[in-house]
């Protein structure tokens, strides 16, 4: 009871100024924790999240339809990744030089079912490598590895020139692609036994073609079969090599050899001209011609 009478005796001897400031910095303060409490539980903003960018292919110019897009019909744009469509094209290689199967207009994207699917071969020709010729050769059990080669197997190419003790074999083509063994050009499936057949048909440029059909005249050829993991190079030799070269006279002994001696013609004598008598000597013929009127005309001369 002391105490409290105490207190209140000290307050009321607070002049009324500083009683004033004390009051107003017991509300200040107040406040300044009241908003501290509430800036402590208010909920925090989201930061905004970076976007990715992603390329997509975009038409510059319109494209009718049934028209090959071209290089210079497209452009790679890039944009945010959720404003491209699902299904849009991002690759050039999806369109350059295909077919658009529907009307594109400037600034759309490429979607797959605009675009014509290309058509790939499927024949014979499509296992004939770019800028490669077809070539046929023909074997037998010896020569065909007696029946063993298979489409897309690999082999080196040898030529047997000559016989007896002047035969000369050599290896004229090597690492070599077999394309269709007779006529199949497809390898069966599980195909595991010989099939002997009698030509088999290879995929070569155009210069080992005339390599072939040089060595192919002059003598026979055999087919190597490699292993299917074997791509080593191997030494070749050109068939036209085997043949000797007549030996040429050095052009220094030209120079030197002696002039050539011609035979001695034997004297003939004077031709003898025939005789005539003094009347047929005395005749004159003449050829007169009046337009296209032939007429001859003989003159005797008067003797004297």
């Amino acid at each position: 009871m002391r105490r409290s009478n105490f207190f209140l005796i000290m307050i009321s001897r607070i002049p009324p100024k500083v009683m004033l400031l004390l009051m107003l910095g017991l509300a200040i303060g107040a406040t300044v924790m009241v908003q501290q409490s509430i800036e402590k539980n208010k909920p925090k903003p989201q930061v905004a999240q970076s976007i990715p960018s992603e390329q997509v292919l975009v038409a510059i110019k319109d494209i009718p339809e049934g028209s090959i897009i071209e290089q210079d019909a497209f452009k790679i744009a890039d944009m945010p990744s959720n404003e491209i469509p699902k299904g849009a094209l991002r690759s050039s290689g999806m369109v350059l030089g295909l077919k658009a199967k529907a009307n594109i207009s400037a600034n759309d994207f490429f979607f797959s079912q605009f675009i014509a699917v290309a058509e790939r071969p499927s024949g014979f020709e499509s296992k004939i490598r770019e800028g490669h010729r077809a070539f046929t050769i023909p074997v037998d059990a010896n020569t065909g590895v007696a029946g063993f080669l298979t489409p897309d197997s690999h082999v080196d190419i040898m030529a047997q020139i000559g016989s007896g003790a002047d035969s000369k074999a050599m290896v004229i083509l090597g690492d070599v692609q077999v394309i269709a063994v007779g006529q199949q050009f497809k390898k069966a499936p599980g195909q595991s036994e010989a099939q002997p057949v009698s030509s088999v048909t290879v995929s070569v440029s155009p210069a080992d073609a005339g390599r072939l059909a040089n060595a192919m005249s002059s003598g026979k050829l055999y087919c190597l079969m490699r292993n299917s993991k074997d791509y080593s190079p191997v030494q070749t030799t050109d068939v036209s090599r085997a043949f000797k070269k007549p030996e040429s006279v050095p052009q220094s002994d030209l120079v030197n050899l002696p002039p050539p001696t011609l035979p001695e013609l034997p004297k003939m004598p004077p031709p003898q001209l025939p005789r005539m008598s003094s009347d047929e000597a005395n005749l004159r013929n003449v050829d007169m011609w009046a337009g296209s009127k032939k007429d001859h005309v003989e003159f005797v001369e008067p003797k004297k």
